[in-house]
């Protein structure tokens, strides 16, 4: 399904090219045929590494929660207090810390804050992968990246031109995250058959640092 809505989407992005005419002529003569500049690619790079380490993080979490509760209404209600929680720290974050923190340290700040709150849960998960340790990583991940991160993200794109920003935004919010999530995918299916449990559980944890490292 990724797949398919990356390709949907790569369709979509050629098919809503603005006629010549309609727009100014700087975005009619440039802005299917203009290549992205290196900051428009850091951040496309950017966007897909957040998507395969969140990905991994993910499937680390839900993995050993299910081996930690094996009674199906444990296990919702683990869940369910869980999102509470993080949903409920996200929210009081966005409202009174995550403008305070881009103020105070900057848009790279707010990107990093992200990385080494998954840094630290990957390598509690890759030295014991147990629910403590994945509740650590995925905690993190769910209230970082919904709150300091995601500003960040966005802040990113007020220096392109707006021309550039229709053309590129859609492809790397939708193609380039898409595409990284359905071969992530693809991955941690291949490599369940192939690593033993709970083995595969420290190789993904280790592949998460080291994304950790790339970003």
């Amino acid at each position: 399904l990724f797949v398919a809505g990356a390709a949907v989407g790569a369709l979509v992005r050629g098919a809503a090219t603005p006629t010549p005419g309609s727009v100014p002529k700087v975005v009619a003569s440039e802005g299917r045929r203009g290549r992205m500049s290196p900051y428009l690619v850091s951040i496309a790079l950017l966007t897909g590494v957040t998507a395969v380490a969140t990905v991994i993080v993910d499937y680390l979490f839900k993995t050993v929660a299910v081996a930690s509760y094996p009674d199906k209404e444990e296990l919702a209600a683990f869940f369910l207090l869980f999102h509470a929680l993080t949903g409920g720290v996200g929210l009081f974050i966005q409202w009174f810390a995550t403008g305070r923190v881009i103020r105070r340290f900057g848009i790279l700040g707010g990107l990093l804050m992200l990385p080494v709150s998954l840094s630290v849960g990957s390598v509690a998960a890759l030295l014991n992968p147990k629910l403590l340790s994945v509740i650590l990583a995925k905690g993190s991940e769910q209230i970082v990246k919904q709150t300091t991160h995601q500003t960040s993200l966005q802040l990113l794109w007020v220096p392109i031109d707006t021309a550039q920003k229709r053309l590129s935004k859609p492809f790397v919010d939708g193609t380039v995250k898409m595409a990284a999530e359905g071969a992530t995918g693809l991955f941690i299916f291949v490599a369940e058959r192939l690593i033993p449990f709970p083995a595969v559980l420290r190789w993904l944890s280790a592949m998460a640092l080291g994304l950790v490292g790339v970003w």
